[in-house]
C-alpha cells in the first residue's frame, strides 16, 4: 500500500495542476514515438520504384506495413512529411 500511494499522489497532482509540461502521457505515447522514429530512419529502396503510392494529404499508403500498423504510419508517409520537431516528443518523466 505504501508503494502505491506516492504514484497516485503524483497522478493526482498532475491532474490538478495541469500544464503541458507535466501532464500525463497516454499509454500508447511511448510506442508511437518509437515507431515514428523507426520509420523516420528506415531506408526506402529505390525512390524511382513506384511500387507503393503514399498520399500524405489523405494519410494513406498502399504498402502492407501501413495496414498492419497500430498507428497507421509507414516509412513512406513519415519520410514525405516535414520533420517533426523534437519538442513534439517531449517526455516529462
Amino acid at each position: 500500500m505504501t508503494k502505491l500511494v506516492p504514484t497516485y499522489y503524483h497522478k493526482l497532482d498532475a491532474l490538478q495542476n495541469y500544464n503541458r509540461r507535466n501532464r500525463l502521457k497516454s499509454s500508447w505515447h511511448k510506442h508511437f514515438k518509437s515507431e515514428w522514429k523507426r520509420c523516420e530512419k528506415a531506408m526506402i529502396g529505390d525512390p524511382e520504384n513506384l511500387q507503393y503510392t503514399p498520399n500524405p494529404q489523405a494519410w494513406v499508403c498502399t504498402c502492407p506495413y501501413f495496414t498492419k500498423s497500430r498507428f497507421f504510419i509507414c516509412k513512406h508517409l513519415i519520410q514525405l512529411v516535414h520533420t517533426v520537431p523534437p519538442s513534439f516528443f517531449l517526455e516529462a518523466n
